[in-house]
């Protein structure tokens, strides 16, 4: 699958597609629906993307 292309199924069907000279530039996606839709796969960040996770700030009271 190219990288500058979103496939759009529905019911399990091809529908359509969405693409762009760059997808790299989206940073939201906005779906509408309750029960309604399913993701099968989505991948914002397709490069290795390191998180550090933070500090705990709780303390315990013992």
């Amino acid at each position: 699958m190219r990288k500058d292309m979103m496939h759009i199924s529905v019911n399990g069907k091809f529908y359509g597609y969405f693409n762009s000279f760059d997808l790299n530039k989206i940073s939201q996606i906005y779906v509408s629906g309750i029960d309604t839709f399913q993701i099968n796969s989505l991948t914002l960040c397709p490069n290795d993307y390191k998180v550090e996770k933070p500090a705990s700030t709780t303390t315990r009271n013992y």
